[in-house]
């Protein structure tokens, strides 16, 4: 006596070599019975929209991923730009740039 397919459909989610044996059980049965094939559409269907959904978690992980190392080294930039732009101004108006060049550093800290 043969389990029915169905039976068999939650291995589909566990490790490769389960899959791998419930997927061998279908090929061995050659034609699947109408009730096992609703049950194996309807498990092939849920499994492709799991898959889906982390595809997209992954793919807005990456995109925000992305986004902080650039923001990150574009406020690098930013404060090395920031620091030579003040060299030059403290040899000229030494006083005037300290305050400036302070104010500055606390606006990018916020950025942060």
């Amino acid at each position: 006596m043969q389990l029915p397919l169905s039976y068999m459909l939650p291995a589909l989610d566990g490790s490769s070599a389960e899959r791998a044996a419930v997927l061998q059980e279908i090929r061995d049965r050659g034609i699947v019975e109408t009730d096992d094939l609703v049950a194996l559409c309807f498990k092939v269907e849920a499994l492709l929209d799991i898959a889906e959904t982390r595809e997209l978690e992954l793919m807005q992980d990456l995109i925000e991923a992305r986004r902080e190392k650039t923001s990150t080294t574009d406020i690098e930039e930013i404060r090395e730009t920031v620091a030579n732009g003040f060299a030059d101004l403290s040899e000229l108006l030494p006083k005037h740039a300290d305050l400036i060049y302070n104010k500055c550093t606390e606006t990018l800290r916020s950025l942060i």
